[in-house]
């Protein structure tokens, strides 16, 4: 699961879009309170690097965009 605090509801779901449309990536769930994401992988092995790489490839370059 991809802790969601301190996001929008806008921007988890654009999140969500964003690591669906990365390859070998795809969200599946969005808890309903917004509290998570699930995402299922096929190259990581490891949750701790896998949200390292989301937030970095994926989550800064949102925030940037969305709260410029």
């Amino acid at each position: 699961d991809y802790p969601t605090d301190r996001l929008t509801r806008f921007e988890i779901i654009l999140l969500s879009q964003l690591v669906t449309l990365t390859p070998r990536t795809i969200s599946i769930y969005i808890a309903a309170d917004f509290s998570y994401l699930r995402i299922h992988t096929l190259d990581f092995d490891e949750d701790k690097m896998t949200i390292q790489k989301i937030d970095y490839d994926l989550k800064d370059p949102l925030l940037r965009f969305t709260r410029c």
